[in-house]
Order: structure tokens, then C-alpha cells, then sequence
């Protein structure tokens, strides 16, 4: 799926942090393909914070999309969150993209 830096960041928010150990193996791996390689960081001036706060250069950020492999479970994951969050009145703004991308357009 391609994936701007911001929908990357995002998503991190809608991935568990706890479970059983098949969530947790599971969870390695959605962290390790939604992480940046050394070359975004360098080009969009991608900063990670030990409090898990991630800035980048915004305006370059938005532009650039990369294809992110995704697991089924990432993806299943993802959905549900997003759903219960739209059905609570609780989607952020700025996950609309994604929204966008993992719901309504999400073609299998």
C-alpha cells in the first residue's frame, strides 16, 4: 500500500502495544515495516523521540509516498480501529487519509 510519512506515523497509533505472544510477534513486524530507513530520515529530517514523539520536515513528507508491504493482521488490525473510531465520533482529522485508504477504498 503506498503510504505518505504522516499516514506511516499515524498508523502507528492504531497498533496494539500489549497481547498474547502471536499479537506480539505480529506487532515486531508491523512496527519494523512502518519504520523509516536511513534515507527518509536524512531526506525528511525524520526525528524520533523516546516518549514515541515523531517530527519530520512536513512539507516534503506529505508528497512522498512509499509502498509499505502489509500483513494481513496489519491490515485487519488497522480497519477495526478505524471503524470503531469513525462509529464513536472519534477519527481524528488528520487520519481521514488513511480512513480513506484502509475502509473505504481497501480493495482485498
Amino acid at each position: 500500500m503506498k503510504l505518505t510519512i504522516p499516514e506511516r506515523v499515524y498508523l502507528t497509533e492504531y497498533i496494539p502495544v500489549e497481547g498474547k505472544y502471536a499479537t506480539l510477534l505480529e506487532l515486531r513486524v508491523a512496527r519494523e515495516t512502518l519504520s523509516f530507513n536511513a534515507e527518509e530520515v536524512a531526506e525528511y529530517e525524520i526525528k524520533e523521540y523516546p516518549d514515541g514523539r515523531v517530527e519530520f520536515n512536513q512539507q516534503k513528507a506529505v508528497t512522498y509516498l512509499s509502498e509499505i508491504p502489509m500483513t494481513d493482521w496489519l491490515t485487519h488490525t488497522v480497519q477495526n480501529k478505524l471503524i470503531q473510531a469513525e462509529k464513536e465520533g472519534k477519527l481524528p482529522f488528520v487520519h481521514l487519509t488513511i480512513y480513506e485508504k484502509f475502509v473505504i477504498n481497501y480493495n482485498n
